[in-house]
């Protein structure tokens, strides 16, 4: 059971799976924070109860993201569930986008991981 001091992040989690993880993870008692692009769609997520507090960021934009981590961090747990999809079998999907999947993991796991996990040497993340 998850304890309200612990704080779990999960991006793209207004809507979808995000959402869906965000749910379970409030429901064990986490404090959870969504990321997105859509405040409304953010604002709207936390009205129901999915996530305690919502940022509306590009994860793509390390700076706002940074920013955002340092709003509401540390994190205990880190769910990224950011990314970009084409429907193509996987050996079949574009270079450039697989490139840019890994990428941005890597983005993410520097803003919301390194500054924290390590410190405290533990924390649960899944990318």
């Amino acid at each position: 059971m998850g304890m309200p001091d612990q704080k779990a992040l999960v991006t793209g989690g207004s809507r979808g799976i995000g959402r869906a993880i965000a749910m379970g993870l409030s429901a064990k008692g986490y404090d959870v924070t969504i990321m997105g692009r859509s405040p409304d769609t953010l604002a709207k997520a936390v009205k129901e109860g999915v996530a305690r507090r919502s940022h509306a960021v590009d994860v793509t934009d390390e700076a706002a993201l940074s920013a955002a981590v340092a709003k509401s961090g540390p994190y205990h747990i880190v769910i990224n569930n950011a990314g970009a999809a084409e429907s193509a079998p996987f050996a079949a999907t574009r270079l450039d986008l697989a490139g840019f999947c890994f990428h941005l993991a890597g983005r993410i796991y520097r803003a919301a991981i390194t500054p924290f996990f390590w410190r405290r040497r533990w924390g649960a993340s899944s990318f």
